[in-house]
C-alpha cells in the first residue's frame, strides 16, 4: 500500500507541477462560489427588473448537478493527462512491471482520485448546493457523477494516441453534461435520445421523483465500463 501511495504522490508532484492541471483541480472551489452566490444573485436581478418575474429557482437543481459532474470531471481530466503522458513516454509499461504491478498503477493513477472526487463532491455539495438535498441523495450524486468520471476518463485513454488527442476528446466529453438539463428543457419524449448518459437519469429521478432512475443510472454506467474495459486494458500494457 506504501508503494502506492507514493506511486500518486508521484502523480501529485507531476500535476502540482503543471500550472493547467493544477489550477483545474482548484477551480472547483471557483465553480462552486459562482453558484452559491452568483446564481441566487442574478435570479434576484431577474425579480426586481423583468415585468414577467422570470425566476431560475425551478431550475436550481440543474447548478447543482452540474456541479457535482464537473467535480470528478476536473480531477480525472488532470489525472488522464498524467496517464497519457506516461503512455507517450512509454513509463507506464514500466511501472507495471515494478512491485506496484498493474492494479497497483491504476489505483494510484484513477483510484486514489477518485476517493479524493467523491470526497471532494460531497463536501462541494455540502457546502455550496442552492437546493436542498438531502445527505444521502448527496451520496448518491456524487456516487453517479463519480462513475460518469470514471467513464470519461478511460474513454479519453483508450481512445487517444497522446496527450494533445486527449485534450480534444476532453473538450468533446463535455457533451456527457448535456444529460443534466435535458429533462428540465426537453418535457416530451425526444429527450430520452440522451438515454445512453447516466447524468441523463439521475437530473431525470429529481425531475420525475423518481429515484428508482438512479439505480439504472449506475446500470448504463456500468455498460459503458463493461464496453471500454478491453480496449482500455489493451492501451494500458501497450
Amino acid at each position: 500500500m506504501i508503494k502506492i501511495i507514493n506511486a500518486f504522490r508521484q502523480e501529485f508532484e507531476q500535476i502540482k507541477g503543471d500550472a493547467m492541471l493544477f489550477v483545474v483541480c482548484i477551480s472547483l472551489i471557483l465553480c462552486g462560489g459562482l453558484i452559491k452566490f452568483g446564481i441566487p444573485l442574478i435570479q434576484n436581478i431577474l425579480i426586481d427588473s423583468s415585468y414577467y418575474k422570470l425566476t431560475l429557482e425551478p431550475y436550481f437543481l440543474v447548478f447543482d448537478l452540474l456541479l457535482a459532474f464537473i467535480t470528478p470531471f476536473m480531477f480525472f481530466f488532470a489525472s488522464t493527462m498524467v496517464m497519457l503522458g506516461e503512455i507517450d513516454d512509454n513509463i507506464s509499461k514500466y511501472l507495471i512491471i515494478t512491485p506496484i504491478g498493474k492494479s497497483g498503477y491504476l489505483i494510484s493513477r484513477l483510484g486514489i482520485p477518485a476517493i479524493l472526487a467523491f470526497a471532494i463532491t460531497v463536501i462541494l455539495l455540502l457546502t455550496f448546493s442552492i437546493t436542498k438535498i438531502s445527505f444521502l441523495l448527496n451520496l448518491a450524486i456524487s456516487l453517479v457523477s463519480l462513475t460518469q468520471g470514471i467513464i470519461i476518463s478511460i474513454l479519453i485513454i483508450s481512445l487517444s494516441s497522446n496527450k494533445l488527442e486527449g485534450m480534444a476528446l476532453t473538450k468533446l466529453s463535455g457533451l456527457f453534461l448535456l444529460g443534466i438539463p435535458a429533462p428540465f428543457f426537453i418535457l416530451n419524449k425526444i429527450q430520452y435520445i440522451l438515454l445512453f448518459l447516466p447524468s441523463f437519469w439521475l437530473a431525470k429521478a429529481f425531475k420525475d421523483s423518481n429515484y428508482l432512475y438512479i439505480f439504472i443510472s449506475f446500470i448504463v454506467s456500468l455498460i459503458w465500463i463493461v464496453l471500454l474495459l478491453k480496449k482500455f486494458n489493451k492501451k494500458i500494457s501497450s
